[in-house]
């Protein structure tokens, strides 16, 4: 007899979401994040079959959404309604305080997230780093981290990519490999 859960997570593998949008669902409903972003494969549209998934998906999951106000193709998603307005209204803003919220909701390192806030051109992007090659949770590292310190901020990842490997581990193999195609 499967759970509820269980039934989620076979229903998500196959949304209509990019798969790092499929991945940051299930972080997000699991409650290691407070918000995600995900970019849809088509701009959002009610009379579509597909956001029409995507919705029913939200819904039986308890999440609330909200369409970037830049970009259609982009849904912010939360437990709380709130936060998911929020998300949509602050993505794009450069103001300090918004760029340090969005960190923390995200799930981001906190660390990271106060660097990245006082000088966001001190960072790098890990996609290319090769300290942490070895490491199975490199894919999961979609965020910036601190020089120095890549280790210590791809921790977060870790537990993001040890949730998706337990619960739906076939969309862990999908977006491990497609991750690592886009790496090399």
């Amino acid at each position: 007899m499967s759970t509820y859960k269980d039934q989620l997570s076979k229903r998500l593998l196959y949304l209509p979401v990019s798969i790092l949008g499929r991945v940051e669902f299930w972080i997000t409903y699991r409650d290691v994040k407070q918000a995600s972003s995900a970019t849809l494969r088509a701009p959002f549209d009610t009379s579509k079959r597909n956001t029409t998934r995507i919705v029913n998906w939200l819904t039986d999951a308890e999440m609330y959404f909200s369409i970037d106000q830049k970009n259609a193709d982009l849904i912010h998603i939360s437990k709380s309604e709130n936060l998911a307005n929020k998300m949509a209204t602050i993505q794009w803003s450069e103001l300090k305080k918004n760029i340090t919220f969005r960190g923390y909701s995200y799930g981001y390192p906190t660390k990271a997230v106060d660097f990245f806030a006082k000088d966001p051109h001190k960072l790098v992007q890990i996609r290319n780093d090769e300290k942490l090659k070895k490491y199975y949770w490199k894919p999961y590292v979609r965020y910036i981290v601190r020089p120095g310190y890549e280790y210590e901020d791809s921790l977060v990842a870790k537990e993001w990519g040890d949730l998706i490997r337990k619960d739906v581990p076939l969309l862990a193999k999908w977006f491990e490999k497609r991750m690592n195609e886009l790496q090399n």
